[in-house]
């Protein structure tokens, strides 16, 4: 009897239903985008753990979309078993619930994460982001079809636009990498919760009750009890925020091991101290290394366990936190590896300007910009990281170079400004080390940005190119030909271990290698190098690896005659990095070697290290 009236009332309604307002109708789509905005900010918080690059390469495939069908598939069935429907405030609470809980799965679930190897623990941490918030999505752009209230106060097929908008043309706005992704999560997920709880229903047409409706706790209950209900979500963010120090409500105080984090530019800067194990198995000796490092990826570091307990030898005290930093030795040989720009010999009728210039980008821990300026080089920076620049002034001994400039920009935009002024400077040496992530900026590769460089060059002047990936790669093929097609002449070596006992073997084309290319401007200044002199050996920073790199690092040149343009070929127009697909090309390309950086990353310190940030 019950259905009969129901069903009498909804063909004879008492009343005539108006439509909204315009403005009430523009504040309710306005409202109505909320689930859609922070929609890859989620995602996000895997990128200390495997770097930005690959978190947004890394699709979900048809197997993660095929189970969420599945489930969704499954989920409708069920309700239309019950006769049951969420709702669009059962959906929203849902979605922001579990946004203000991401922070904590990703801190919990990390180590095991990270256990699953690169691609494997990506897609595993997408759709444990990812997956409870795109099927209480999906039910609730299916449901509001058929939602009066929806329906009334929005045009058909709005929602569905507006969630298919939000996957291609995120907003920038809403894509800060200024502000750390806890912050936006957790705020989007108290904010969704609120408007759910709290939102009046502002129109209601008479119509009659659907069996089916949605759950009466949103609807029905007292606001006491949706207060109660909101005070326990803000009590779990705080909860969450405590396994944090990035969350809104975190701490003050950072993880152990911790000396500084911020999330800049180019993500999760992190500054660490961490203790490493010794080859003997002896604890006699202080292994401690400080490192400073991007996402899933150490931009450098220095020995400062070893330089303390020598101070505190030579000397009897304990050792100042600068002077430990100072006399310090490098974790990397690369940076030393760059100092051989010095050892080219320059035309002897063309010397070198007095004082020498020279231009850095990218700072990393700065080892390169300290050395040349010991030996009394004025120094350009370009660092498009502000986060980098800071820690390595603060952490790394950078504070004690006097620079002539520094440019806390994109160098792209940079050098193309530069080329345009009246009179540019010229440069007698230029260091571009940009890798990080196991990638590099293709932009940063182009035919324009070296031929720029080039003309910012002396002419006697020499490029010191830092690059890394797998020589018999596409990506890496197209970034050589492109360099080798500006320059003149170059000479690459290769930057291999160096320890107590000397440097290691070089590897093979196959093998992630990282290497050093020293780059003429002129053809009549070919890159000749001088045997070192006593005045390149400095006393700090790294002495003893510089002594050591110098000694040996002209035995393992490698040969780039295979990717020098030969003249005529009308092939090699294919490999040139000249616009920007040619860039999104080689960008794609080199996520094929990310795994292989990655891997060796993981040797380096232990999962639990780069579980803190």
């Amino acid at each position: 009897m019950a259905r009969a009236k129901l069903k009498k009332a909804a063909q004879h309604p008492t009343h005539a239903a108006q439509h909204p307002s315009l403005p009430l109708c523009l504040v309710a789509a306005l409202v109505s985008l909320l689930p859609f905005l922070f929609s890859a900010t989620a995602t996000d918080l895997l990128h200390p753990r495997f770097s930005s690059a690959p978190v947004h390469a890394t699709q979900p495939t048809a197997v993660v979309y095929g189970t969420l069908a599945a489930l969704f598939l499954a989920q409708r069935c069920l309700r239309k078993q019950e006769s049951r429907r969420l709702g669009w405030r059962s959906c929203w609470f849902g979605i922001g619930v579990w946004k203000v809980v991401s922070e904590a799965l990703v801190r919990l679930g990390g180590e095991w994460l990270q256990g699953l190897g690169l691609n494997r623990g990506i897609l595993a941490g997408r759709f444990l982001l990812e997956g409870v918030p795109t099927l209480l999505l999906w039910s609730w752009l299916w449901d509001s079809f058929d939602c009066k209230e929806t329906t009334a106060f929005l045009p058909n097929g709005f929602l569905p636009f507006a969630y298919l908008a939000s996957l291609v043309l995120p907003p920038p706005v809403f894509a800060s990498h200024v502000w750390p992704e806890c912050y936006t999560v957790q705020l989007h997920g108290i904010l969704l919760c609120l408007v759910a709880l709290f939102a009046p229903h502002t129109y209601s047409p008479p119509q009659p009750r659907r069996l089916h409706a949605a759950s009466t706790f949103f609807s029905q209950a007292k606001p006491l009890s949706r207060s109660i209900v909101f005070a326990a979500i803000l009590a779990l963010a705080h909860a969450v925020a405590l396994t944090s120090s990035h969350c809104p409500s975190s701490p003050s105080t950072l993880p152990p091991g911790i000396l500084a984090s911020r999330c800049s530019t180019t993500g999760w800067i992190t500054v660490g101290e961490h203790v490493m194990p010794s080859p003997d198995g002896s604890t006699e000796r202080d292994l401690t290394l400080r490192y400073l490092r991007a996402d899933h990826s150490l931009l450098g570091g220095l020995w400062v366990g070893p330089s303390r307990d020598m101070l505190k030898m030579q000397y009897g005290v304990e050792p100042s936190s600068e002077e430990t930093v100072r006399r310090a030795e490098s974790i990397y040989s690369t940076f030393i590896l760059q100092e051989a720009v010095r050892l080219v010999k320059p035309p002897e009728d063309v010397p070198h300007q007095t004082p020498e210039q020279g231009l850095i980008i990218g700072l990393g821990a700065g080892l390169s910009a300290r050395a040349l300026a010991r030996h009394g080089v004025n120094l350009t920076l370009v660092e498009i990281d502000p986060a980098v620049h800071d820690f390595a002034e603060r952490y790394f001994g950078v504070n004690e170079v006097k620079w002539g400039e520094v440019v806390l920009k994109d160098a792209v935009e940079w050098v193309e400004a530069l080329v345009k002024e009246t009179s540019p400077p010229a440069f007698d040496y230029i260091i571009h080390d940009v890798f990080t992530g196991g990638a590099v900026p293709a932009t940063l590769f182009t035919s324009t940005f070296l031929a720029q460089l080039k003309s910012l060059l002396h002419h006697s002047g020499v490029l010191a190119l830092n690059f890394a990936g797998t020589l018999s790669s596409r990506s890496s093929r197209s970034i050589l030909s492109t360099l080798l097609s500006v320059f003149p002449h170059c000479r690459a070596f290769e930057d291999v271990p160096h320890t107590a006992s000397g440097p290691a073997e070089s590897t093979s084309d196959d093998s992630f290698r990282n290497m050093v290319i020293l780059c003429s401007k002129e053809w009549y200044a070919p890159v000749e190098l001088r045997d070192p002199v006593r005045e390149d050996f400095l006393d700090y920073p790294s002495p003893m690896i510089r002594r050591s790199v110098f000694a040996s690092f002209r035995q393992h040149e490698i040969d780039l005659t295979r990717f020098k343009p030969a003249s005529g070929d009308h092939g090699v127009g294919t490999w040139l990095l000249r616009d920007r697909n040619d860039v999104r090309r080689v960008e794609a390309a080199q996520l094929d070697e990310v795994g292989m950086h990655w891997d060796a990353m993981e040797k380096v310190l232990p999962p639990e290290v780069w579980a803190r940030w």
